[in-house]
């Protein structure tokens, strides 16, 4: 009666170890950890305005691309691929934040004294793709186990219509700024934990990306 014990303990610390986690749960989770981050409304600046290509909404999208979860006796498969669409509230926020502290933190303040800079971001970054897979196959007391969690970008190419006015003259122009796909593999951390961080990388590339883009309009205007 000991080996089915102990092949009964296995199946029980492998399906807490590796179930497939649902979209319900892995909606919740994002949107929790989404809400607990500050918006911050943009700051009125008479010589810059910003705005943005997409339509803006408060909700996250959370869209199952697969869900499979195989428990059969001695061999378990699952995958949970989810894609993630966050708020463009949350995106607008940031990019807002972002852009106006490299406004004031590179002196364009001074360059646009009389002048008038209109941004308009298109295809700003808000897509990423989670995915928890793996396999288990049991044995008489013991088991093998592998499984992968990660997170990754799509490649990002985000665009910047930019018009600067003065005594009635405007100067129009594009910035193109590409990113290279982000790639986080979850190794001790639990979901919650893992795509907390992974928000938290997803806000320093748009820093990034707003650090870029203000650099390069302080070396064209």
């Amino acid at each position: 009666m000991k080996i089915p014990i102990i092949l009964l303990t296995n199946v029980i610390f492998v399906f807490f170890l590796s179930s497939c986690v649902g979209l319900k749960h892995y909606t919740n989770i994002v949107n929790q950890e989404t809400d607990i981050r500050t918006i911050f409304p943009p700051d009125s600046i008479d010589q810059l305005e910003i705005t943005f290509d997409d339509i803006k909404s408060d909700v996250n999208f959370v869209e199952k691309l697969k869900y499979r979860f195989i428990p059969a006796i001695l061999y378990w498969e699952w995958n949970s691929t989810y894609k993630v669409e966050l708020s463009s509230e949350s995106i607008h926020s940031a990019f807002n934040k972002y852009l106006e502290f490299y406004y004031d933190s590179l002196g364009l303040e001074n360059k646009l004294i009389d002048k008038r800079l209109d941004l308009r971001i298109n295809d700003a970054p808000n897509e990423f793709l989670y995915e928890n897979k793996g396999t288990t196959v049991f044995f008489v007391i013991a088991y093998s186990y592998s499984t992968v969690e990660e997170i990754t970008t799509k490649p990002i190419a985000i665009s910047i219509d930019y018009e600067l006015k003065h005594n009635g003259l405007v100067k129009e122009d594009r910035i193109i700024i590409n990113h290279p796909v982000i790639r986080s593999n979850n190794v001790w951390n639990g979901t919650r934990k893992f795509t907390s961080k992974f928000i938290d990388v997803h806000d320093e590339l748009i820093k990034h990306l707003c650090e870029e883009i203000m650099v390069q309009l302080n070396e064209q205007i």
